[in-house]
């Protein structure tokens, strides 16, 4: 617990396993390939029955972009960061931090894209409107 002008703000996210964990998530979601997922991750996604499709960065990027990837064109494209399930499941933790911590002021929370900042802010504000939500940004190499 820290004091910053006056508020009681609780640190609540591990930056860099946060940041990793979402870009695995993208990395699942989409099936592209993520230069900072562990074996043992990529594994447990393939026993779920995904196929891993390994891409460039610029090449994720311009899919992330358009929405569009010419050899699954044909299977369901969902948003990592748009989709408003995707959102709306990512808000599911920011009820859990609520829940565990009633009294939070504010909540820290990794930007990758938005789709997890997005749902835990907008889940913590419906519930507690005063809470703030702070989103940080790791500079990072780009993967790929």
């Amino acid at each position: 617990m820290t004091s910053v002008r006056g508020s009681t703000v609780k640190l609540i996210s591990n930056l860099m396993a946060g940041l990793h964990n979402l870009v695995t998530t993208e990395a699942f979601v989409l099936g592209a390939a993520c230069g900072i997922a562990p074996e043992a991750k990529l594994n447990a996604i393939r026993r779920y029955g995904a196929d891993i499709v390994k891409v460039p960065y610029d090449e994720w990027w311009e899919i992330m972009t358009t929405r569009y990837y010419a050899p699954l064109a044909d299977a369901l494209f969902i948003h990592p960061s748009s989709d408003p399930r995707v959102m709306a499941g990512n808000g599911t933790i920011g009820l859990e931090i609520l829940e565990d911590l009633p009294d939070l002021d504010a909540v820290i929370i990794p930007w990758g894209s938005g789709g997890l900042s997005n749902g835990i802010a907008s889940a913590g504000r419906a519930l507690k409107p005063n809470t703030n939500a702070v989103c940080l940004l790791v500079e990072r190499n780009r993967v790929g």
